[in-house]
């Protein structure tokens, strides 16, 4: 229930800020790409054999994952491993609407982590530190100053295979909606998210983004004072 309580405090301080005068867009995070991703697709390809041993100690196993190999081994026809993973993520997406929308949540709009892959705006972040030698490659894994900005310890954005690490399109994400006009941004963090804040905040402050606390703005508008 961690994740519903989330969500319920998020929507309640959204109206909370609509009523005072805010201009307010509640917006949902699609985590759809990454390793968690990948393991979704494993784990339904190894309920969908049969084997009892799972392919990965990482493997899920909770029984959403055999109801949805069950679902693909009913329509008959045989599914490439894209294909699974894809359906499978298309699955728990519609679950998680349909458990928002019990508790009348809803969001203005819905932003895919793999989108932002595709259109090319991670990759120009990574070019924007970069080019300000804001980086430097340690192990064969690129890592971010991000000390320079109030962080504990330099982070890095991406792994020696050369895969983005996940807080790399977490700030692409934070410039994007940035770029869409939202000056003020509320991000309701998970329960073992906390040490990522100081990183996220570091990587803003390394776009060259002011970041001014909430008392600082006015209501009655999204501009800062």
């Amino acid at each position: 229930m961690r994740r519903g309580r989330q969500a319920a405090v998020g929507d309640s301080l959204a109206n909370l800020l609509d009523f005072a005068g805010y201009k307010v867009s509640r917006e949902f995070y699609i985590n759809d790409t990454g390793n968690q991703i990948e393991m979704l697709g494993k784990s339904i390809q190894w309920r969908m054999s049969g084997d009892p041993t799972p392919p990965d100690e990482n493997a899920y196993k909770g029984d959403y994952i055999k109801t949805i190999a069950d679902e693909i081994k009913a329509q008959g026809r045989p599914f490439t491993p894209e294909e699974i993973k894809q359906y499978g993520k298309d699955r728990l997406l519609d679950e998680i609407r349909k458990d928002l929308e019990m508790f009348r949540v809803r969001y203005d709009t819905w932003t895919s982590q793999e989108s932002l892959h595709q259109s090319g705006k991670v990759d120009e972040v990574l070019n924007f530190f970069n080019s300000w030698g804001l980086t430097y490659t340690k192990d064969g894994a690129t890592y971010l100053k991000t000390t320079d900005y109030g962080d504990v310890e330099d982070k890095p954005i991406v792994k020696a295979d050369g895969q983005f690490v996940y807080r790399l399109p977490d700030m692409a994400y934070h410039r994007d909606k940035y770029a869409r006009g939202w000056d003020i941004l509320i991000d309701l963090w998970g329960p073992d998210h906390h040490a990522h804040i100081a990183t996220m905040k570091a990587g803003m402050k390394a776009l060259n983004f002011n970041l001014a606390s909430i008392d600082e703005v006015r209501p009655g508008s999204s501009e800062p004072p």
